[in-house]
């Protein structure tokens, strides 16, 4: 079609012009056709058209100024290319080129575009609704659309990118790709906004004279109180974060994220972070030290180097052990009293996990010596379970009689008449269930070494005993344990939570970092990277280990302590004979009192092992049968065969 346009009566009257000679609809549905030998694809909007125009045979078309805009907006775009235009009319003006021009400003938070098109030598706002140039719509709607592919915002007045990852984005890759299609234009401000991809962030973990171990981490150019928001910024997985100078730091960047991992794996506080600074369990020093290779930023100083030197070498310390000393305990067991006593001199917290019969006892009262040699006033706390508070007092007085200790057992009234002569002993030996009870006594007290028997006790982390256990005040904590622990990650992170807090981050940490799922493709790796992590606080051996030190039969005497309830029945049960024997003494029946004393001692016997023997509806528990099944269980788990 060609198509004039004059202006009458101020009235605009298009007219249509067809040499239907020439032209042929190729398809019915309007899709192609042939015009001067040549063949046209019309889209939806010139099909739509066309057909009208042949249903209603158009060929004029009258609109008043009130629908011009709306005339040049939808329909003359169709016709522009074949339009004549009237001299009287100036604000149908078609222009021969179409150039786009992009201004980029920021204003406060945003990035805002101000699009504009050039068409010849008049250039158009996007926005703006009136023109006297008749507009391109595809032309246009292409920019949009390129715009739109970045996320632009267009609220109809105007287009902009509120979206910190959005404008992040846009600056580093975005803007160059625009750049290269259209005139793009940048305000003086926008060009002062800097993308920090790589930082110096450093962490320096360092060892005092004090012998304190301090952390501290530079941020290079970044401001310190800024580390909280930039972190809490990559936890909830953002790409870019705005630094108060205006600029952005891309999140991706490897030591933002080292420190991040870091900082959540040391349990640092918002405070510790905006400080700089920390003073951090020493312990730590060997967990930093074994993911050292994997972190870019961690450096270390000399001290903290030569504590590790130290560590290491804990086999070829020495201890002052005396020639008899020396002859009463085996290879391994003194190699079990220098681990216990390095783990003590580098400010450590140990588990001493042998096997069961191999010497746990005597290894940790050797230890207890040497420490007391070096300093007569030092305390030591050992919690054991019930049943084995005497056995401990037994093995003291094999092996350490010269020794001052006490066994802080007994109905209340007794124990805290012991309390009030607590300076006389080093040594306190009590029981789970009483060090609760007298938790006030001994939250005063400041021991050198915590020892806990039978370490998987407090293996609930809920549990009130566990909780106290773990809020006693002491240099060192020692576990001792006979069942093997790698069986129960929980079990393992409640130990280590006792002997060194925090050693294996926080519990929900741990548990997404090392709990194995089925199908996990890196289970080995991540028990490798365990046991790597806590293996140089583990001593574990077991009798094939040290099979050539151990003679061909060991005897272990178990002392046991009766429960509560069971006490009550043996005590009664003493106390209703004893009425009948003085009554047969008064009356001189002697025969029968020697008869009564063999029943007596005979059913005595018989509570010790169960009161059940004698009272079938007892349900009291039994402290023999208790650890005997204990006993059992450990061996069972060690791997050993059983004569029972």
């Amino acid at each position: 079609f060609k198509a004039n346009i004059v202006l009458v009566d101020n009235k605009y009257r298009l007219t249509l012009e067809s040499n239907h000679q020439n032209n042929y609809i190729i398809t019915s549905d309007l899709e192609y056709m042939q015009l001067d030998n040549n063949l046209y694809y019309l889209n939806d909007k010139d099909r739509k058209l066309l057909e009208t125009l042949i249903e209603k045979d158009i060929q004029e078309l009258v609109f008043d100024n009130q629908n011009k805009e709306l005339f040049k907006k939808n329909l003359l775009p169709v016709f522009k290319n074949n339009l004549t235009v009237a001299n009287n009319i100036d604000d149908f003006k078609i222009s021969s080129s179409i150039k786009p021009k992009l201004y980029f400003d920021l204003y406060e938070n945003f990035i805002i575009c101000n699009l504009k098109f050039m068409y010849d030598d008049i250039e158009i706002d996007y926005f703006t609704n009136n023109s006297i140039v008749i507009r391109d719509n595809e032309v246009e709607q292409k920019v949009l659309d390129d715009l739109d592919k970045f996320n632009f915002i267009n609220d109809n007045t105007k287009l902009y990118l509120d979206d910190l990852d959005n404008i992040g984005n846009f600056l580093e890759n975005d803007l160059l790709e625009l750049t290269e299609k259209y005139d793009v234009y940048t305000s003086e401000k926008l060009k002062r906004i800097k993308v920090i991809k790589n930082t110096n962030v450093t962490s320096t973990f360092s060892i005092g004279q004090d012998n304190i171990l301090s952390y501290s981490f530079n941020l290079g150019d970044i401001k310190q109180s800024e580390i909280v928001n930039i972190l809490e910024n990559i936890k909830n997985n953002k790409k870019y974060y705005r630094l108060k100078s205006g600029d952005l730091i891309d999140l991706n960047d490897k030591n933002l994220q080292e420190l991040e991992e870091l900082t959540n794996d040391l349990n640092l506080t918002k405070t510790d972070l905006k400080n700089g600074s920390v003073e951090i369990p020493k312990y730590r020093a060997i967990y930093l030290d074994s993911i050292k290779n994997d972190y870019h930023i961690i450096k270390t100083n000399n001290l903290f180097d030569e504590l590790i030197k130290n560590f290491n070498s804990y086999k070829d310390s020495d201890i002052s052990l005396s020639k008899k000393d020396k002859e009463l305990l085996r290879e391994y067991q003194i190699d079990g009293v220098k681990w216990l006593y390095n783990i003590d001199k580098t400010g450590f917290g140990g588990i001493l996990a042998d096997e069961m019969g191999l010497g746990k006892s005597i290894q940790t009262i050797y230890y207890i010596k040497e420490l007391l040699k070096e300093n007569k006033d030092y305390k030591f706390l050992i919690v054991a379970p019930t049943s084995l508070a005497y056995n401990w007092q037994s093995e003291f007085l094999k092996f350490g009689k010269e020794l001052k200790y006490k066994v802080f057992v007994g109905n209340k009234k007794d124990r805290h008449e012991l309390f009030k002569d607590i300076d006389k002993y080093n040594i306190i030996i009590t029981t789970y269930g009483l060090l609760r009870e007298d938790y006030d006594y001994y939250k005063e007290i400041y021991f050198k070494t915590l020892i806990i028997d039978e370490a998987q006790t407090i293996k609930n982390v809920q549990a009130g005993i566990s909780k106290t256990v773990k809020s006693i005040k002491s240099d060192t904590k020692i576990a001792l344990t006979g069942t093997p622990i790698e069986n129960s990650l929980l079990e393992l992170w409640s130990i280590f939570e006792f002997i060194m807090p925090g050693f294996l981050a926080n519990l929900e940490t741990f548990d997404k970092k090392y709990k194995i799922k089925e199908m996990d493709s890196d289970a080995d790796i991540k028990i490798n990277n365990l046991n790597k992590l806590v293996s140089p606080f583990i001593m574990r051996r077991r009798k094939k280990d040290v099979i050539k030190d151990l003679p061909d039969k060991i005897e272990n005497n178990i002392y046991v302590d009766m429960t509560d309830n069971q006490k009550k029945i043996y005590l009664a049960e003493l106390e209703r004979v004893k009425e009948e024997i003085d009554k047969e003494l008064e009356i001189g029946g002697l025969s029968k009192v020697r008869f009564m004393m063999l029943q007596l001692l005979t059913k005595l016997r018989q509570i010790c092992i169960d009161p059940k023997i004698t009272y079938p509806d007892y349900k009291g528990g039994s402290g023999k049968l208790d650890e005997f099944v204990k006993v059992v269980k450990e061996s069972v788990l060690n791997g050993h065969k059983i004569l029972i």
